[in-house]
């Protein structure tokens, strides 16, 4: 905890050039300068501030009850968010109702950790088809699972016993967490990629002065292509989409015949 408090103070009096002004002045005792970064909440904040590491960040909070109340304000996390989830998938649906920025970041971080697809997760996906690169869905209606897309006839999938998913007879998908958060589902034949989440207008808003990085990244002409097929699909009641590409129909053909 030490280090901490220590390191964000070295970052601080080094950003600012305190140490400098120290060499060429004697008589200022460097304890009197960290005293006043450590007395003053406005020169505290602007310390942490600085700070990009998380972690470092949540041993600050463990200092004392003023310094967890600066270490978790907005201001402190809303820039460590910015460049965590620059050209990740970001859960936004599930970070809207938290209070703090910090809660959104241990919120993201704690569904990023996770590597299983339950029922409730997969039918809130967009998958892209690897083939002819169109977006399908994973459905679950009326208590049958249906694989759904605009191109081809409604086909049933399941989960197998060995966490692999299996759509119809066709050879079964391993199931793969991305390094941006998003999933991935594979045979032999085809991929299926998931679309980031539609962004949070509101805190895409807010982190947009934070970060020069792009927050939310589509594969090229994806958002279109998402927003065209959900039109598309969007028609039939109570219906939960999730979308597959085209390559299943020509699968269907050349399937040999058993």
């Amino acid at each position: 905890m030490k280090s901490a408090i220590m390191g964000v103070i070295s970052a601080f009096l080094r950003s600012c050039r305190v140490d400098a002004a120290i060499a060429v002045t004697p008589r200022v005792e460097p304890s009197a300068v960290v005293s006043d970064v450590l007395d003053d909440d406005d020169l505290l904040l602007e310390c942490l501030m600085r700070v990009s590491d998380a972690r470092a960040l949540v041993e600050c909070g463990r200092v004392n009850k003023r310094w967890r109340a600066l270490a978790h304000s907005d201001q402190v996390w809303r820039p460590v968010c910015a460049d965590r989830w620059a050209g990740k998938h970001v859960p936004w649906s599930k970070l809207a109702e938290l209070p703090t920025w910090w809660e959104r970041y241990a919120r993201a971080e704690e569904l990023a950790a996770v590597d299983k697809l339950t029922d409730e997760d997969i039918v809130e996906l967009v998958f892209i088809f690897s083939i002819n690169l169109r977006p399908c869905r994973l459905a679950i209606e009326d208590g049958s699972r249906v694989f759904v897309a605009d191109w081809i006839t409604r086909l049933p999938w399941r989960w197998n016993a060995d966490g692999s998913l299996q759509v119809a007879e066709y050879p079964r998908h391993t199931v793969s967490r991305l390094p941006n958060w998003g999933w991935q589902t594979a045979n032999m034949f085809v991929t299926l990629t998931s679309l980031p989440e539609e962004p949070h207008s509101l805190l895409v808003q807010e982190l947009s002065n934070e970060s020069s990085r792009q927050l939310c990244t589509l594969d090229s002409g994806a958002d279109a292509l998402r927003g065209r097929d959900r039109a598309a699909l969007a028609p039939r009641p109570a219906m939960m989409i999730v979308t597959v590409p085209r390559l299943l129909p020509t699968l269907e053909r050349s399937r040999p015949q058993s």
